[in-house]
């Protein structure tokens, strides 16, 4: 019973942690805004349409610098669309993990 109760009590404790990231819908912001909005979360969930492909869309978790990866992540400049273009976030990514995207 008592690892059952453990087990409960960490699951707990990630789903929490999950849902305090913030989720931002950048279909319609500027590369400024995104950025702009990643410098005040320091880290959010930035969902987007992907592609061609109606109501399909794609998300990853992006952040403001270096200082939110874990220990043994890396930061990685990204590309995504904005309404402006390109723009560029980071990301943390797992020591070899490919790098490219």
């Amino acid at each position: 019973m008592r690892r059952v109760s453990i087990t409960v009590f960490a699951l707990g404790l990630m789903a929490g942690e999950a849902s305090a990231i913030p989720r931002r819908d950048i279909s319609n912001m500027t590369c400024e805004q995104i950025n702009a909005q990643l410098r005040k979360d320091g880290k959010a969930l930035l969902i987007s349409p992907a592609g061609q492909v109606k109501n399909l869309r794609k998300w990853d978790i992006y952040v403001s610098d270096r200082a939110i990866c874990a220990g043994l992540e890396t930061r990685v400049k990204r590309r995504i669309r904005s309404t402006t273009g390109t723009c560029y976030v980071s990301q943390c990514v797992e020591n070899g993990q490919s790098l490219r995207r």
